[in-house]
């Protein structure tokens, strides 16, 4: 019985793991040219998560609920 316990306390620990409760984003903005743009604003429609660009073009939205956007 304990055993079986064990087991089960394990796999609900990991079911996080499988199925994770957010994500995150991430990504570049660059020009037609290629070339980094810093600064901008990335916002995902209808929520509050968002980020700027940092001064390399790169972008990090983490926590994003796990869900279909728009």
């Amino acid at each position: 019985v304990s055993i079986l316990y064990k087991i089960e306390v394990w796999l609900y620990a990991c079911i996080e793991c499988i199925l994770p409760l957010a994500f995150i984003i991430e990504g570049k903005v660059t020009d037609t040219g290629g070339e980094a743009l810093p600064g901008v604003n990335i916002v995902i429609n209808g929520t509050s998560y968002g980020a700027a660009t940092d001064l390399n073009g790169q972008y990090l939205i983490r926590n994003v609920p796990v869900r279909r956007y728009t």
